[in-house]
């Protein structure tokens, strides 16, 4: 399973502490579709909540601290397929 670019940007907003309101204001989804994208997120990375998929994509390498802009993510081509 890869994760989507859709997913990773959740991943995103979750790990910088956004709540599902802020996160479906900034990208422009309701409320629903955020709780559906989180969802696919949990069971894509086998996590239970928030801070368990923040620790995996911390550990998988997809994201990362930036240096002048906070938590950013990156695409290592070998741990983004998770099979």
């Amino acid at each position: 399973m890869r994760l989507s670019d859709r997913h990773v940007q959740i991943l995103v907003a979750l790990a910088q502490g956004d709540t599902n309101a802020t996160i479906g204001r900034r990208l422009g989804i309701a409320l629903g579709t955020v709780k559906f994208h989180i969802k696919g997120l949990y069971a894509d990375l086998n996590a239970h909540c928030a801070p368990q998929a923040v620790a995996f994509g911390y550990e998988l390498g997809i994201l990362k601290i930036g240096k002048t802009q906070g938590i950013a993510y990156h695409e290592p081509p070998a741990l983004w397929n998770l099979d």
